[in-house]
């Protein structure tokens, strides 16, 4: 069965096949229709004539104009997005794919306390007030030069550029 069919069946059919992506779907997929029974355009070289609704033919303010309930459309959001927004918007919403699983609260208490346990461990190595701080003289950038292109620290080597 084809998607032409079936929107033909649906009772909401019509207005599925006015969303874009549907739209542009049919308009490239072949039809099982035999050309012979499809009605043909008058002239295909020249445009329709396509007469545009009352409502959507030049407003006089284009900003007011989108702001009628004609000329609005349904907005597309993730899971994720819509339960950000959920009480924050007024128009209508419609939520693509499925819900996300929901977050361990075990792994995420677990993964606070690491980086808790971490961050705690990385303020007691720099409070330590003595630090072996070791340079070479020929790591400096340039002779004279009071900048060095790597540094010991408490026993870790820090490098700014591949050199060393």
């Amino acid at each position: 069965m084809e998607l032409r069919d079936i929107c033909d069946e649906m009772e909401e059919g019509p207005r599925l096949k006015e969303v874009p992506v549907v739209k542009h779907i049919l308009r490239k997929a072949p039809s099982s229709t035999p050309r012979s029974w499809r009605i043909p355009r008058a002239n295909m070289s020249e445009p329709r004539n396509r007469q545009l609704p009352s409502n959507r033919a030049m407003p006089a303010n284009q900003d007011l104009a989108v702001l009628k309930p004609e000329n609005q459309s349904v907005t597309h959001v993730t899971p994720r997005i819509a339960e950000r927004i959920q009480g924050l918007v007024r128009e209508e919403i419609y939520v693509i794919c499925a819900r996300p699983p929901p977050l361990d609260s075990n792994r995420n208490e677990t993964l606070k306390q690491k980086a808790y346990i971490e961050l705690c461990a990385s303020i007691k190595r720099a409070r330590v007030i003595k630090k072996d701080i070791d340079w070479k003289k020929e790591d400096r950038l340039v002779p004279g030069s009071d900048y060095v292109h790597s540094v010991t620290i408490d026993g870790q080597k820090y490098c700014v550029s591949g050199k060393n």
